[in-house]
């Protein structure tokens, strides 16, 4: 009952724990740029979770602002 529960939900958060740490190891092995797929670890993808969705933004402002023509 209350024992099976516990430890259903202790499972489920230790899995969360996991999914989370795989995902940061992921992206820390993986680095953003595909020259770094194969390295061990990528030296700029320490801390580079806080700030990769700003640097996403930039990146599609950027893309847009070179396919815009200039002078239109």
């Amino acid at each position: 009952g209350a024992g099976a529960l516990k430890t259903g939900m202790l499972v489920q958060a230790e899995g969360m724990i996991d999914g989370t740490a795989l995902v940061a190891k992921v992206i820390g092995v993986h680095g953003s740029r595909p020259t770094d797929r194969f390295r061990e670890r990528p030296p700029q993808a320490l801390n580079q979770a806080p700030d990769r969705s700003e640097a996403v933004a930039s990146w599609v402002d950027y893309q847009n602002r070179r396919r815009l023509p200039p002078g239109r």
